[in-house]
């Protein structure tokens, strides 16, 4: 690994080398750091949209709520809520006092909020999961994909906590644009 500077003559130098000029070091490549500089590409925003039936124990929805929203404060990430009854939670709540609780009310409730957020990237959550802070970190890899948190664990009654490797809506981070589509198809 050795090379020879243009007007250096015969000498050779090993790679790592500075160009030397009569033993001196020449001048190097100077880079400049302009504060002024700003990168064009904006980050993507995130909001998490909350869908609930309202029928959980009020011990374990206060819980999940309060989590959600120590996480929506520490990220700055709004919450979209939408709910079978009227709620003071997130910062937007959408309710469907005529809907009766089952799959095509969440599945109504879903579009609800996608349509009421103005987040580029949405988290799922649902009334009876309790998130890490780490959840809300993710960004899709491109706005096609859905990603789902398989990191699932489910505590029993009798205390005895299982593991699945499942993708479950609870867990999907997605493009709104994305499943929005997905959910008016």
């Amino acid at each position: 690994n050795k090379f020879k500077f243009k007007d250096s003559g015969s000498k050779t130098q090993t790679q790592e080398s500075e160009p030397e000029e009569n033993g001196v070091p020449k001048k190097g490549i100077i880079y400049q750091n302009n504060a002024s500089f700003q990168f064009t590409e904006k980050k993507p925003t995130k909001g998490i949209i909350f869908y609930t039936d309202n029928q959980l124990k009020l011990k374990i929805a206060h819980k999940v709520q309060r989590q959600l929203k120590k996480i929506s404060k520490e990220k700055n990430i709004p919450i979209v809520s939408a709910s079978l009854k009227k709620m003071i939670f997130g910062d937007k709540n959408i309710y469907f006092p005529h809907l009766k609780r089952g799959y095509f009310a969440m599945f109504k409730q879903i579009l609800g909020a996608l349509e009421n957020s103005k987040a580029d990237i949405v988290f799922f959550t649902e009334h009876d999961v309790l998130y890490h802070p780490s959840h809300f970190d993710f960004i899709p890899p491109d706005k096609e994909t859905f990603c789902y948190n398989q990191n699932v664990w489910y505590l029993r009654q009798d205390g005895h906590a299982l593991h699945y490797d499942v993708n479950q809506l609870s867990g999907l981070c997605v493009y709104r644009e994305a499943a929005l589509t997905h959910f008016k198809e």
